[in-house]
């Protein structure tokens, strides 16, 4: 006897996705561009706010009886580990030999 696994026989599972059929690239890079531009600016953004906590909570934390930066880490929410991956390949203003902030 076979059990029944709760979903209606002859039915496709309701949270399936449709194939793509129909796409327009340049509709597609029009959509994107601006949103693509955004989430640059924002990256950049984060990247100098979390380098600039880390920085101050690793010489000041203890001192100042500040929590440790992996403690910050978990209250905004966001894993050390890739944080710290992300702040390896960032090079902030004032270190760059460009003048300028740098993701690499």
């Amino acid at each position: 006897m076979r059990k029944n696994s709760g979903k209606a026989q002859g039915k496709a599972a309701p949270n399936k996705k449709k194939p793509i059929n129909v796409w327009d690239y340049n509709k597609a890079v029009k959509e994107i561009l601006p949103v693509a531009k955004q989430w640059k600016k924002t990256t950049l953004e984060l990247l100098e706010k979390l380098y600039t906590a880390r920085a101050y909570l690793l010489i000041h934390g203890k001192a100042e009886l500040l929590s440790s930066w992996s403690c910050f880490c978990v209250e905004i929410g966001l894993e050390q580990k890739a944080v710290d991956g992300w702040l390896r390949k960032y090079t902030p203003n004032e270190l760059s030999n460009a003048g300028k902030k740098e993701r690499l």
